[in-house]
């Protein structure tokens, strides 16, 4: 798994670009980058998954605890560019009742812009 995080100019934003396969052996080093985020008082989230090819439970699981903590203290967490069977597994688990899921990253990014 690759993991890249970009600023959005002039905005509390953080874009967090995965590509690869995010997994059980991955995905330490994506709570650890999650976890730096949130000690650094980054709560607005976008997830760009348009690189990911994989994510199961573990995954998931994370960007969903990223979602709660971010919750907490009013951020925002999205999630866009998924597609083919990462996508599929962001339907069947019904994630997007709780996350909001956007198919280009502007969207997204527009999303988080409003709520902070």
């Amino acid at each position: 798994m690759k993991l890249q995080i970009d600023d959005i100019p002039e905005s509390p934003i953080k874009v967090v670009r995965l590509s690869g396969r995010l997994d059980s052996y991955t995905n330490k080093i994506f709570e650890e980058s999650i976890e730096k985020l949130f000690e650094k008082n980054h709560h607005y989230l976008v997830f760009d998954l348009s690189g990911l090819d994989y994510i199961n439970s573990t995954g998931l699981g994370t960007i969903m605890a990223a979602y709660q903590r971010a919750d907490l203290v009013n951020g925002f967490v999205a999630v866009c560019g998924a597609k083919g069977k990462v996508a599929m597994i962001f339907r069947i688990t019904k994630v997007g009742l709780q996350i909001k899921i956007f198919e280009h990253e502007e969207e997204a990014v527009r999303a988080a812009s409003e709520a902070s």
